[in-house]
């Protein structure tokens, strides 16, 4: 009985909590928008306080100023107490009261609205059509019961409107010189007013809330896609870094075995030559195999670096030169121009130096072995507003038109590659998207086939990427 107690208040705590979440996650929701309708009554307090001046010397329609000033004075001090509730509420933690600020709000409006109305011109002031804005918003932001019950309110409003135009004849300001509402046969045109108004605010409230729901399903919808494309990417990782884990030991035996057996297979006499060239072969792939499981391994661990992870600043120039002269005797060997014209003034990356030089590494190492003997290849710095954009650029066997949406693909690799050199892994471009990615950077290409490809990356430069990552820490904070 006691277990099935705990078992019981254990529910209700787990039910207590999961409804506490999804309250701060609707109020989460609401507080930008509540923050901009604050903004935007206070260009409507304005407004209110102009219109009557403007109109005055365009129209010639001479509206009261006294009672449209406190109309805007009204509007102006509760919208100054609405921030003052919000920000309390959202300090004290009351999630359900930021939520029903959002129908306060819309009602108080519609309130100030009719008074408006009433004081320049009625039912026959164009400011009616402003009831719809309300239901729209309403239908967007709230359940479809809040929306319907603005509707209703307004239609009460411009009903209570009707009445005391009709019956309290004179009270209004006929602004417009149309003569007396209260006039014979006028009953008909409020009746005719009236019913048309409330069938448009009623018929705009379901059209709203329909609309609002399918949209709402919609993004439930893609959320959950996400979040299935989410898991399937990194139970794609874990497989990945868990086949290639456990093809390291065994590659490492084989390839040792190998290497060990034709060391000792070639001192032997008599030995045929199609044995040398399988055992040679044989060292090869297993060569190969080794280079597939270190960038599978070197892959996944990119792909699941934290955000957080330990930057500092990097001469990018450095770097880059530093590459080149790594790449110089490779280049030489294969007859290719190598060089990076001069940069105007040094350029800062936050990052990590060692996955940067291996990232432009790769490019540079890619841009010698796919461009022929007698080609050229430019490394070019520059920076371009508040990036540094490095183009990697040669004079290679180019890129098929058909392949350059998937060239940063896993395994992905060209059919003209192919030809030129048979070792290859397909991961090499993908590691270096995913290193420039992990710096808050992009990368893209342009090639013309038989005529060179140039890939360019965009990096933060380092002052930008720390007032960038202050900003957010600060908004995180709030």
């Amino acid at each position: 009985m006691g277990s099935q107690t705990r078992k019981s208040d254990a529910t209700r705590r787990l039910a207590a909590s999961f409804a506490v979440d999804r309250l701060w996650r609707q109020a989460a929701f609401l507080q930008q928008p509540l923050a901009r309708f604050v903004l935007f009554r206070w260009v409507a307090a304005g407004g209110v306080l102009v219109a009557p001046l403007v109109l005055d010397e365009i129209l010639g329609l001479h509206i009261p100023l006294t009672p449209t000033s406190a109309i805007a004075a009204g509007l102006a001090v509760t919208n100054a107490v609405y921030l003052v509730l919000l920000d309390r509420m959202e300090k004290a933690g009351w999630s359900r009261g930021i939520q029903w600020m959002g129908p306060l709000q819309a009602c108080l409006d519609l309130l100030i609205l009719s008074v408006l109305l009433f004081m320049t011109g009625g039912i026959r002031n164009p400011l009616l059509m402003f009831f719809v804005f309300h239901v729209i918003i309403t239908g967007i932001l709230f359940e479809r019961a809040v929306c319907f019950a603005i509707a209703l309110f307004g239609m009460f409003l411009v009903a209570v409107e009707c009445a005391a135009e009709f019956l309290l004849p004179g009270l209004s300001p006929d602004i417009f010189t149309l003569g007396p509402i209260a006039a014979p046969g006028h009953f008909r045109y409020i009746a005719c007013i009236l019913g048309a108004f409330s069938i448009t605010l009623l018929v705009t409230a379901y059209l709203t809330c329909d609309i609002a729901a399918r949209l709402r399903r919609e993004e439930k919808r893609l959320a959950a896609a996400t979040e299935h494309l989410a898991r399937l990417e990194e139970a794609k990782s874990r497989l990945l870094h868990f086949v290639a884990h456990e093809m390291k030991s065994p590659l490492v035996a084989i390839t040792s075995c190998v290497q060990a057996a034709t060391a000792v297979l070639k001192k032997e006499e008599g030995l045929p030559p199609a044995a040398l060239d399988m055992l040679d072969r044989a060292q090869r792939r297993s060569a190969q195999m080794g280079s597939l499981v270190r960038e599978l391994l070197e892959l996944s661990h990119l792909q699941s670096m934290p955000e957080t992870a330990a930057r500092d600043r990097v001469d990018l120039r450095r770097l880059l030169q530093v590459v080149l002269d790594d790449q110089q005797q490779a280049a030489e060997e294969q007859g290719i121009a190598l060089c990076m014209p001069a940069c105007e003034a040094e350029l800062h990356v936050l990052g990590d130096s060692e996955p940067l030089h291996r990232a432009f590494g790769n490019l540079v190492s890619n841009a010698i072995q796919y461009t022929p003997p007698g080609g050229k290849v430019t490394v070019t710095v520059e920076r371009n507003g508040d990036e540094a954009k490095v183009i990697v650029a040669d004079s290679g066997i180019g890129i098929p038109e058909k392949d350059l949406e998937n060239i940063f693909q896993e395994f992905h690799r060209c059919a003209n590659a192919k030809k030129v050199s048979r070792i290859g892994t397909g991961l090499g471009l993908a590691i270096v998207k995913t290193i420039v990615e992990n710096h808050n950077g992009r990368i893209a290409v342009e090639s013309n086939l038989g005529q060179g490809s140039a890939f360019t990356v965009w990096l933060p430069i380092a002052d930008q990427e720390i007032e960038s990552e202050q900003r957010t820490e600060e908004e995180r904070m709030k």
